[in-house]
């Protein structure tokens, strides 16, 4: 009985634990101009966009 308790409880924990960090997942940066977020690379574009960081498109690789 005990196994079965422990293993419900880490189960729950592990569960809580997931979902919480799963909320914070779309956390965007604030910003005033496009240079306010992060660095542009060549596959993400990041834009100013209601005064939020948001990542625009990812640019296709061509062999």
């Amino acid at each position: 009985m005990v196994k079965i308790t422990l293993k419900l409880v880490h189960a729950l924990i592990l569960f809580l634990f997931f979902v919480l960090i799963a909320n914070n997942v779309n956390a965007y940066q604030d910003c005033k101009v496009d240079a306010d977020c992060p660095q542009n690379s060549w596959t993400r574009t990041y834009r100013c966009i209601e005064n939020k960081c948001r990542y625009t498109r990812v640019m296709e690789y061509n062999e």
